[in-house]
């Protein structure tokens, strides 16, 4: 089903360390062939996948299906193969197709995903074709996926992570000056424009404490740069000519205006800290809730119990039901466990310390 993409393509791509692999691997297709297909793409809400696979699209230029998960779970859902028919014959008439399919993971019925997976059986009959998809999870983290899709749509894996500090500083700048066209290294920081920002632009201690609080989304990050930029221009219609009236961003004013958007980023979800866990430890979230007492389980268990706490508003009650109805008092053992480790700097100290960098500070 196409999609009006003309606002979406590789030009106002928002470009970041996180984002620079799964972009370059999706500019390949369909010309790499050796590309192990599907290419899956995952990263939490609003880091970009959606703005890639609508980018890669327009590129090929009809050459391409692209179809949202829950178009696709819908379709598929009541025997429709629309989307694969249209793939197919994009294929036959040059030799080459894309299918994008966009949030797999709302691929939820049962009969939708057998149908997916014949889909991605059949993929292999057809040379010159090439299947994209994106998820807010790694294939291994998908819950209630059948085993044989789950082992289909384990192609070539690829992860979107958020911007660095510096990195959201820079497009905050950008935009503040140029206004929230998106970032891209081909539009350099000192180009001439035109204020976003009418005459009125934001200071750079309020950029600087956005770029430091919202770190999981740039699509929270940018629905926060309008807020602030929206309250400017309203208090200069009362302002403009009165210099003592001046619009001061206060720790209050801060707060009143923007605190929805810095209250989200004050705690991880469980489900992210499991996410970090088993990518960084190997494991699946069945091995981190099951009974199993390995001495590999027990240090993530214990890694993940502290960071839930650190992390997040969880009680000791709920963080012990999450990693497999496990008592209160085990979670304490868990943190003191940690703490102590931390104190020695063992590797567990390294673990923490990686690990982290994919959390909000709190």
């Amino acid at each position: 089903m196409k999609v009006n993409t003309l606002i979406h393509n590789f030009d106002n791509l928002v470009i970041h360390s996180g984002i620079d692999r799964a972009a370059g691997l999706a500019k390949l297709i369909p010309a790499y062939q050796d590309m192990s297909s599907p290419l899956f793409i995952h990263s939490e809400s609003g880091i970009g996948k959606t703005h890639l696979a609508r980018a890669l699209d327009f590129k090929l230029e009809g050459r391409s299906q692209y179809v949202t998960g829950l178009e696709m779970n819908n379709f598929l859902r009541g025997g429709v193969l629309q989307p694969w028919n249209q793939f197919r014959e994009g294929r036959d008439n040059d030799g080459s197709s894309v299918l994008i399919i966009d949030g797999v993971h709302e691929v939820t019925d049962s009969f939708a995903q057998f149908q997916l997976k014949g889909i991605l059986d059949q993929k292999s009959a057809y040379s010159g074709c090439s299947i994209v998809v994106t998820s807010n999870l790694s294939p291994a983290l998908l819950k209630g996926i059948p085993e044989g899709l789950q082992r289909g749509l384990e192609g070539t894996i690829c992860a979107i992570n958020p911007p660095t500090q510096e990195e959201r500083l820079m497009i905050l700048r950008f935009w503040n000056e140029h206004g929230p066209m998106g970032w891209s290294r081909n539009i350099p920081l000192h180009q001439p424009g035109i204020v976003w920002s009418q005459g009125h632009p934001l200071p750079q201690s309020l950029l600087q404490l956005l770029a430091s609080r919202i770190q999981s989304s740039l699509r929270r990050l940018r629905a926060a740069f309008d807020r602030a930029i929206l309250e400017q221009r309203l208090e200069a219609r009362h302002s403009w000519d009165d210099e003592k009236s001046r619009f001061v961003w206060t720790e209050q004013r801060v707060m009143s205006v923007l605190g929805d958007y810095l209250a989200h980023e004050e705690t991880s979800s469980l489900e992210r800290i499991m996410e970090l866990i088993c990518s960084h430890f190997d494991l699946t979230p069945n091995n981190l809730t099951s009974r199993s007492r390995t001495a590999k389980l027990a240090r993530a268990r214990q890694v993940g119990m502290f960071l839930a706490r650190r992390h997040t508003n969880k009680s000791l009650v709920e963080i012990g039901e999450f990693f497999g109805k496990r008592h209160h008092g085990t979670v304490i053992h868990a943190i003191k466990q940690v703490k102590r480790s931390l104190e020695t700097g063992n590797n567990e100290a390294h673990d923490i310390r990686i690990l982290e960098k994919g959390l909000p500070v709190c």
